[in-house]
């Protein structure tokens, strides 16, 4: 085949109407993967320390809260999430990480929406604004 007959192919390969499968892209979902904090309420998180969530199977959520780690019931719902029921462990860490911990804490169990942006980003908002804004090394998965 020459080249010419293969560029021309292709240029008709492109213009060639996408099917529903291939135009519609999928929706990417937050659960089954660690997302690691990188904003708590607009005020960032203190540096190295390790606040994460995961939405998991059964309706448990798990991670990190900085000192202590935490299981919860979540219940997700097109783009509403709540999490209920928190329970953590109950080391002692510095004053600084305990204060980041109790806010992280407290509005984790007040958030009502979730959203994945552009960037991969996941972030979690309270009914009043708050934004705890996470992101995975791992790929989001998608349904």
């Amino acid at each position: 085949m020459s080249r010419y007959m293969l560029t021309g192919l292709l240029s008709l390969a492109a213009c060639a109407p996408m099917s529903a499968s291939t135009s519609t892209p999928k929706e990417v979902h937050p659960t089954g993967i660690v997302w690691k904090a990188e904003d708590i309420g607009g005020g960032g998180i203190i540096d190295r320390s390790h606040v994460t969530v995961k939405l998991g199977p059964d309706d448990v959520a798990n991670g990190s809260a900085g000192c202590n780690l935490y299981t919860a019931h979540y219940g997700l719902t097109d783009n509403r999430l709540t999490i209920t029921g928190i329970t953590s462990t109950e080391k002692a860490c510095a004053p600084s990480l305990m204060q980041q911990e109790a806010r992280y804490i407290a509005l984790l169990g007040r958030v009502v929406r979730w959203r994945i942006e552009p960037t991969g980003a996941l972030v979690l908002t309270t009914a009043d604004g708050a934004p705890l804004r996470f992101f995975s090394d791992e790929p989001a998965p998608t349904r």
